[in-house]
C-alpha cells in the first residue's frame, strides 16, 4: 500500500484498512486507486458532467463506480445517509476510496458520521477529524450543525451510544 502522501490525490487518507477518503481523483488518482487494489469509488459531486467523465475513467480502470448526488445547499437526507453507510458495510465493495472536490467538506460529513455510527465515536472527536481534514466549519457551518443533530437523534434512536 502506498502511503498517503505518494497517492497522487488532494487531501488523501486513510480512515480504515478498507476505507480511504479524499478529493476529486484525476486520471493519476484513479490509476494510484486501482493499482492498491481499491474496488469501489464513491462520487459526492453534484455535476451530472463531471459525475459521468469520472464513471468512464473509474470503470476504464477496472473498479465499480457509485454516486450519490450531494451539494453544499441541501444537508444530506437520511435516506442519503443510510445509503452511504449500507455502501461502505458491504464488504465485496471493499477496498472503498469516498471523495467530493476537496475531500474536506461533504467527505468529511459523511466520514464522521461513519466514525459515530460504526465506530462508537463520540460526535466531538469526529468532529475533530473532520476539522483536521480541512473542514469548512464557518462557511459550511450547516453540515456541523447537521453532524450534532445526527448524534442526537442516532443516541435517541439507541443507533450510536
Amino acid at each position: 500500500m502506498k502511503d498517503s502522501s505518494e497517492v497522487p490525490i488532494r487531501n488523501f487518507h486513510k480512515v480504515t484498512e478498507w476505507l480511504y477518503r479524499g478529493g476529486q481523483p484525476g486520471s493519476d488518482g484513479i490509476k494510484a486507486l486501482s493499482e492498491m487494489g481499491v474496488r469501489t469509488v464513491i462520487s459526492l459531486r453534484w455535476g451530472k458532467r463531471t459525475i459521468e467523465t469520472e464513471r468512464a475513467y473509474v470503470e476504464a480502470a477496472g473498479m465499480r463506480f457509485l454516486s450519490i448526488r450531494l451539494n453544499y445547499w441541501n444537508l444530506p437526507t437520511q435516506q442519503i445517509i443510510d445509503e452511504f453507510l449500507a455502501l461502505v458495510d458491504h464488504e465485496a465493495s471493499r477496498p472503498i476510496f469516498v471523495h467530493c472536490l476537496h475531500g474536506a467538506d461533504r467527505t468529511g460529513l459523511l466520514i464522521a458520521i461513519y466514525r459515530m455510527a460504526k465506530e462508537n465515536w463520540p460526535v466531538e472527536r469526529a468532529y475533530a477529524e473532520m476539522k483536521q481534514h480541512g473542514f469548512h466549519r464557518f462557511r459550511i457551518r450547516n453540515f456541523k450543525w447537521m453532524l450534532w443533530k445526527y448524534a442526537r437523534q442516532a443516541k435517541e434512536d439507541g443507533a450510536i451510544n
